[in-house]
This record gives structure tokens, C-alpha cells and sequence, in this order.
């Protein structure tokens, strides 16, 4: 018996022989996914029961390319959030005793997002009416502890929490869902209802949910949601709550639309206001229309699949598409884990395995959980995923109830071409949240959005990833970050990780705000003459035109922009910084002067241009063979001093002016 994953990625091939009443099975191949969180360094038992499941994230907190993570659960006065640094190999460093993080043993949601724009990422925990925490993150694995000081510290049943930037103004907004009417421990109410912090930009925050009709009254959320259903580069808003059947639709989920930073209810009219014991709120283009969709877990009469019909429109189609569950369903994650070029689905379950949803564009899906080693059973609630190991495909973290965190590692998308993408976001939202990237590859057209605080009380690395099946390019890359800045790119290659920069960003390497030398040499580097396989990663910020190559065209660009001053020292008519740039001329020194000018007149090769040169000059002039004696080492066209490749008296004239001190 042959067994193996769907579309002929061969995995597990087992003999099974009833001769003789015996049986053999022979593995020769490396499972689908396997389970290694232990061995890669995470051992963390989520024991908390009383907050309805308790999430996970995936961040790079150090900002060294890979993800790191963060788990929360654990009871006990030690410390109890789990700070994992990814080791570059995929591996986790525990930094749990060193992190400076208090003990929440409370913790319930996670989130990150850089609210004080300086490049880091900060993380934000709800705990269950214990007090929220904004860490801010030092840069070194440690974090201070700003929530009374940032105003975010409300002491609601916490859940979910997501961040973006919902009034244009460049810094990230905080969303916070509190299950209003959840029962105090001392059996009284909590009044809390959910918040809209805007964020300030002096570190601290003010709410603005009810001024904004967005606080969900007295619903029982769990898990709200940012992103651009519209497509129109700003953040609209999806809330899940709680109990809407059982209430007999006394509460009903939400969805507010974004116009110039005020929020419209459009629950009704979107069709998203479902009347349904709803938990996780999951987006992504589960139906490669062009358009972000939305995945509701509910209890076992049915999960929801909300598809966006790009009208404003949305319409359940999770029966049809073969991903309803009809089990209780909690945290989600959209992802494409094979490559094929759609997004599948990995859903939590209580009291039943997990589901892995195989979308291949032709629905039903197929759950193939079991046949991929990830049907996992032990009342899952959160979910998160990355590319923890840098080979191209997503892995993902599972947080159990009562178990430990598990950590899986895909091996099938190992099989197919992907992208990935790091998104500079522009001005203090330093890592694009908001920004959609469309991908195309031949006519097939797929969309990812970054999104900060995703699924149930969790958050997928913001690194935007793509599978393309068998494609070596990608034909084209459109990206629109919020506010509407626009670039396209073409023909980049596959099997790599991309970084996308505003035009604003374009030819500054250091991010200092000035185009100067150091960004100069950046661009020589990246030249593509000498590149024929076309632009390498690092190169991004230097293909001003987007065509995947750095050349002349994109030092039109880079010219534009640059401070350093224009000069023409060698009277070619073309800028000495293009001659460096094309190779026509050297800059051994890297100063951006041409060398050429710089040794001209310098006759003895002692880095001055004075007097001592006069006898030299005359020398080159009248004897090649006894100047090159007198002065060996010294090129004799040091003396050319208007550069037309031969010595007489113009250039006489040229010397004098540069004793003068009038050198070109």
C-alpha cells in the first residue's frame, strides 16, 4: 500500500505483507510535518484555565530576520510568559528569567506592534480582569513594563487585541477586546467594554471606542480584527462576539468601516453580522479574488466563511468551501502550506482533533489533519504561525489547555516555489501593518496583508508569504501601504526573502533621512552589470524603476534624491558619480570623487598638489622614461590634467590652476 500526500509529494511509502500473518512497515521519507518543540527548545506547559484558552505570537523582537516567540499560560510566582529567541536556525533560546516581564499568570491574548516607532516591537498582554500590559521593548530581549504610563492598562476581561493605524496620522493604533459581562471572581460584573486607544505619539494612549460607536456596548467579544476589506489603504475593523445565538441575537458580530478615520457600522448591510456563538475572527483571500475574506470559528452548528465580494458585500460560504467544522471551533490560521498558490486553513477544536483544510481552489476542501501528522487532540484553543526555520514554509505553534505548547515544522511546502516579503512600513510604523502586497505569477493573481493581532488572542509573524507552485518569477508585485503609497515590481525571483521600501524609503540604506556617500557606495554595490542573474536580496531600496535590476535607469532615480553634490571633474559631460557608478571610472578610496581627478597633479604621489610638483610635471611632459625612474609607481597621465588622454600645453594651464588651489 502506497501512501502519500495529495498532488504526488511522496512522504511515507509503507509495504504491508499478510503472508505468513506478518506485517512490515518501512518509512523512507520525512513526514508532512513533525513535532519538535522540545527538541528546538520550547518546553512550556500552558496550565491557566480559567481564561478561556491563552494565546501565542510569533515576532522578531530583536530584529535579526527570524521570529521569535511568545507563549503565554503558565501559573506560579516564576516568571510566566514564555520569551523564546529564535537562534537563526530555527531553534529557541529560553529568555524567560532575563526578560524583566513580571509574572501574569492571569495572561490571556497577545499582540506586537512598534507603538513607539522605534524599530522594535513592543507586545501588548490582556489578562483576565487582572490589568493589561504594554511591554516596550529595549532592543536586548528585555521589557519595560509602560501601561499605566501608556493608559492602556484597563483591568477588563481581557481577550483578543489588534494593532493598526486607524486615523492616518503614522502612528499604530491599539484595539482591545474585553468580554464585557464576564463574572468578577468575587461574582460581580465586569463593566469594562472594549477599547479604541489612539495612539498619541508621545508614548501615551486615549481611548476613543464609545466617541467612535466601536466598544461593542455590553457583547461579549473575543476577538477583534484591523484590516482593509476595501482595499482603500486604511483600517477597517471586524469584531466576533460571543453568545449571539444563545442570546437569541442580543449580540451579533461587527464590522466598521474606515472613511477618513471614522468608523461607520456596516454589520447589517456588509452581511458579517452573524448571529453566532463566535470566537476566532481569521482573515486572508481564501478564494484568490483580490480581496481579504473572513473566517469565524462558532460552536458545532458551523463555522462561517465569509467571502468579500469587492462590493462591500460579504457572503458565507464555509459549508460550500468545506471548511464548517461542525465542532467547536477556536483559533484559526490562514496559510498556504503546500505552496499550491491557495490558502488553507488550520483550525483548533475542543474535544475533537484539529483540522487542516486543504483548498486547492476546488471546494470542498479536504481535511487531511491526520495524513499530515497535525491532527493534534487536546482541546487546542490558539494558534500562530512563521517560518521559524528560514527553509520557506510556514510552521506554526498550537497552545493546548493543561499540555504543552507544540510546535510543528512543515516539510510540504519544502516541495514548491514561495516568497516572502518584509514590509518597511512609512514615517513610526516601521513595519508596514496595513500594507497589501498583490503577486502575480502568469495570470493567477494572489494578495497577502499585514496584519497585526490575527486569529484567537494571537499573531502570525508579519512577514507576508507566498506559495507559487512551480514558478521561478514572480511576474509582478503590486504593494499599497496604508495611506496609499503605490510600487510595482517585476520579475523578481522566487525562493527568496524580499524586502519591500516606500518610494519615500528609496536609496537611504541606513534609514538616517539622508541620501548621502554611505547610501552612494550601497548603490555601486548593487550594480547589476555585474549581477547578469539579475537584483540580490539587500538590493531592494536601489531598484528605484522596480524591474528586479539596479542600472542606469535607477541612478536617475537615486541622482534625484542624493545630497551629495553634482560634479562633472573630468569635463565628459556625464556626472562623476555615474561614471563611478557604470564602472567607467575608479573610486578606489570610495569618496565619491574620481580617482582621476583626485591624483591629477599630484606628480610625486605624496598626496599634495604644491610646488614640489612643478619639477615632475616638466619631466612628464619631456621624458616618460625618466619620470617613470625618478618617480616609479607615479602614472605619467597624472599630468593630463584636462583628461583628453594626451599630455601637451593644455594641459599647463589646468596644472596652474590646481597649485592655485583650483583643482578639478
Amino acid at each position: 500500500m502506497f501512501v502519500q500526500s495529495r498532488r504526488g509529494s511522496i512522504r511515507v511509502l509503507a509495504q504491508v505483507s499478510g503472508i505468513a500473518g506478518s506485517a512490515s512497515i518501512v518509512a523512507l521519507a520525512q513526514q508532512p510535518f513533525t513535532e519538535e518543540a522540545v527538541a528546538r527548545g520550547v518546553n512550556y506547559t500552558v496550565q491557566y484555565p480559567n481564561a478561556f484558552g491563552c494565546g501565542l505570537a510569533f515576532a522578531d523582537l530583536n530584529n535579526d530576520g527570524t521570529p521569535d516567540l511568545i507563549t503565554l499560560g503558565r501559573t506560579g510566582s516564576a516568571p510566566t510568559i514564555g520569551i523564546f529567541q529564535n537562534n537563526g536556525l530555527g531553534s529557541f533560546i529560553d529568555r524567560r528569567t532575563t526578560s524583566g516581564i513580571a509574572s501574569l499568570p492571569q495572561a490571556s491574548g497577545v499582540s506586537c506592534g512598534d507603538y513607539d516607532g522605534d524599530g522594535d516591537l513592543d507586545i501588548y498582554i490582556t489578562t483576565y480582569m487582572a490589568g493589561h500590559h504594554l511591554l516596550r521593548n529595549n532592543g536586548n530581549f528585555t521589557f519595560t513594563d509602560v501601561s499605566a504610563a501608556a493608559g492602556v492598562n484597563d483591568d477588563g476581561a481581557g481577550m483578543g487585541s489588534c494593532w493598526a493605524d486607524f486615523d492616518g496620522d503614522g502612528w499604530l493604533d491599539l484595539y482591545v477586546g474585553n468580554r464585557t459581562g464576564s463574572t468578577m471572581p468575587n461574582g460581580e460584573g465586569s463593566p469594562v467594554m472594549n477599547k479604541l486607544y489612539r495612539n498619541r505619539g508621545d508614548g501615551t494612549f486615549v481611548d476613543l471606542a464609545e466617541a467612535q460607536h466601536v466598544d461593542a456596548g455590553d457583547a461579549p467579544t473575543w476577538q477583534p480584527g484591523f484590516f482593509d476589506f476595501d482595499r482603500d489603504a486604511d483600517a477597517d475593523l471586524y469584531i466576533s462576539n460571543d453568545k449571539g445565538a444563545s442570546a437569541n441575537c442580543a449580540w451579533r458580530n461587527m464590522m466598521f468601516e474606515n472613511v477618513d478615520g471614522d468608523y461607520v457600522d456596516i454589520s447589517q448591510q456588509s452581511g458579517t453580522d452573524g448571529c453566532i456563538d463566535a470566537m476566532s475572527t481569521t482573515m486572508g483571500d481564501y478564494d484568490n479574488n483580490g480581496f481579504q475574506d473572513i473566517y469565524v470559528t462558532n460552536l458545532p452548528v458551523g463555522n462561517y466563511l465569509y467571502l468579500n465580494q469587492g462590493d462591500g458585500t460579504f457572503v458565507d460560504r464555509a459549508a460550500e468551501a468545506g471548511v464548517a467544522g461542525y465542532h467547536v471551533g477556536w483559533g484559526a490560521l490562514m496559510f498556504d502550506y503546500d505552496h499550491d498558490g491557495w490558502q488553507d486553513l488550520y483550525v483548533c477544536s475542543v474535544n475533537t482533533p484539529n483540522f487542516l483544510f486543504d483548498n486547492n481552489g476546488g471546494w470542498p476542501a479536504t481535511d487531511v489533519a491526520a495524513a499530515m501528522g497535525v491532527g493534534l487532540r487536546a482541546n487546542s484553543f490558539c494558534v500562530a504561525g512563521a517560518d521559524i526555520d528560514g527553509d520557506g514554509d510556514i510552521d506554526f505553534a498550537v497552545a493546548p489547555t493543561s499540555s504543552r505548547v507544540r510546535l510543528y515544522i512543515n516539510h510540504e511546502g519544502e516541495t514548491r516555489s514561495w516568497a516572502k516579503f518584509r514590509v518597511v512600513g512609512e514615517g513610526h510604523n516601521r513595519w508596514g501593518v496595513g500594507t497589501n502586497i498583490d503577486v502575480r505569477t502568469g495570470q493567477a493573481w494572489q494578495v497577502r496583508e499585514v496584519i497585526a493581532g490575527s486569529a484567537y488572542k494571537s499573531q502570525d509573524d508579519l512577514i507576508a508569504h507566498f506559495g507559487l507552485n512551480d514558478s521561478e518569477i514572480m511576474d509582478e508585485i503590486r504593494v499599497k501601504w496604508p495611506g496609499g503609497a503605490m510600487r510595482t515590481l517585476t520579475n523578481y525571483p522566487a525562493n527568496r526573502k524580499w524586502t519591500l521600501y516606500p518610494p519615500a524609503a528609496l536609496g537611504d540604506t541606513n534609514a538616517d533621512g539622508v541620501v548621502d556617500l554611505v547610501d552612494f557606495n550601497a548603490l555601486v554595490d548593487c550594480w547589476t552589470g555585474c549581477n547578469p542573474g539579475g537584483i540580490s536580496a539587500g538590493c531592494e531600496m536601489m531598484d528605484f524603476n522596480g524591474d528586479s535590476m539596479v542600472e542606469d535607469s535607477d541612478f536617475d532615480g537615486f541622482e534625484a534624491v542624493c545630497t551629495i553634490p553634482a560634479s562633472d571633474c573630468d569635463r565628459n559631460n556625464e556626472s562623476d558619480l555615474r561614471d563611478i557608478f557604470r564602472g567607467l571610472r575608479a573610486d578606489d578610496n570610495r569618496n565619491g570623487r574620481l580617482d582621476i581627478c583626485e591624483n591629477a597633479g599630484d606628480m610625486n604621489c605624496d598626496g599634495a598638489k604644491d610646488g614640489i610638483d612643478i619639477e615632475p610635471f616638466i619631466v612628464a611632459m619631456e621624458d616618460a622614461e625618466m619620470y617613470a625612474a625618478c618617480w616609479p609607481g607615479c602614472g605619467r597621465m597624472r599630468a593630463d590634467m584636462n583628461f583628453d588622454g594626451r599630455l601637451n600645453n593644455f594641459d599647463v594651464d589646468p596644472f596652474v590652476d590646481c597649485l592655485l588651489g583650483e583643482c578639478p
